[in-house]
């Protein structure tokens, strides 16, 4: 029975489409790309080489090619406050330009916004476990905006 009920679930993931996600494939004008960010040394940076280099491009400082990453900042705004008027719940919210040139400067990815946003509670009663979470959170987001950016960058290579 439940052979039958894995096989029938495995039926109904690959009719409706279902796949894994590909690894970034990069055309052939574009096997050398420098990452450019305003914290060279970030995990954004590192993110987004790592993830070009296992596409097979090579990410030295002097390639033609130029993935920018404009205006990242991670912002904490206040989304309620509680009776004693103290905030309880936050948004952390990543925004980040990218534009991808090619090697003679033309735009292959124009100046694109991203935005992505998480909301956490701030427990005023648990002041020690808070911080920890806003950590995690950015993380995450930090994570998931590298993601984001080559899912961009791939959607438009693949046009």
């Amino acid at each position: 029975m439940r052979l039958l009920v894995l096989l029938l679930l495995c039926m109904a993931l690959a009719a409706c489409g279902f796949q894994l996600r590909q690894e970034l494939a990069l055309p052939a004008g574009l096997d050398a790309i420098r990452v450019e960010t305003g914290d060279p040394y970030g995990p954004l940076q590192r993110r987004l080489e790592q993830a070009l280099q296992r596409a097979g491009a090579s990410t030295a400082a002097g390639s033609p090619a130029v993935l920018r990453v404009l205006n990242a900042r991670i912002e904490q705004k206040p989304l309620s406050i509680g009776i004693g008027g103290r905030v309880q719940e936050y948004l952390l919210q990543y925004t980040a330009e990218i534009e991808l040139l090619d090697g003679a400067g033309r735009a292959i990815l124009p100046r694109q916004s991203l935005e992505l946003e998480r909301e956490y509670r701030f427990d005023t009663a648990d002041a020690l476990g808070s911080p920890g979470e806003e950590e995690v959170l950015r993380e995450d987001l930090e994570r998931a905006m590298g993601e984001a950016i080559l899912r961009r960058v791939d959607a438009v290579l693949r046009g």
